[in-house]
């Protein structure tokens, strides 16, 4: 598949051409062209203009904001994890598992909770 001519036609069908005409009214689309002379000159074609399609295209900085929000909220999730495992090897060591609620701990395993929980802040 080389390069070939394809020949540009107006639509004969003027029902065909009005449902074009209402497809892009509804959708409003935005397009920009740049095609280069054989000089090497630039041109330049844009709907609405060139100008309008290059701000829409451009990124949001609201959006680069939230995307670097969201990235240090994972790597805060990513260290809460290795924290979580820290704290689950500290406690198999020490004999306690992991309780579901401390309430119905007793003061004994508490204690032995509350010291596996120190010495995991001094690792850290």
């Amino acid at each position: 598949m080389g390069r070939r001519k394809i020949e540009m036609k107006m639509v004969k069908d003027s029902n065909s051409r009005q449902k074009s005409h209402e497809l892009a009214t509804l959708c409003s689309p935005q397009i920009s062209i740049v095609i280069f002379s054989p000089g090497g000159k630039p041109v330049s074609f844009g709907h609405p203009s060139v100008e309008s399609f290059y701000t829409f295209c451009r990124p949001d900085p609201t959006l680069e904001k939230l995307n670097n929000q969201l990235s240090e909220l994972q790597r805060q999730v990513q260290f809460e994890k290795k924290k979580e495992q820290m704290l689950q090897t500290v406690m198999e060591a020490n004999g306690t598992r992991s309780p579901k609620f401390l309430d119905e701990m007793s003061v004994d395993k508490l204690l032995k909770f509350k010291k596996a929980m120190e010495q995991l802040r001094e690792k850290i």
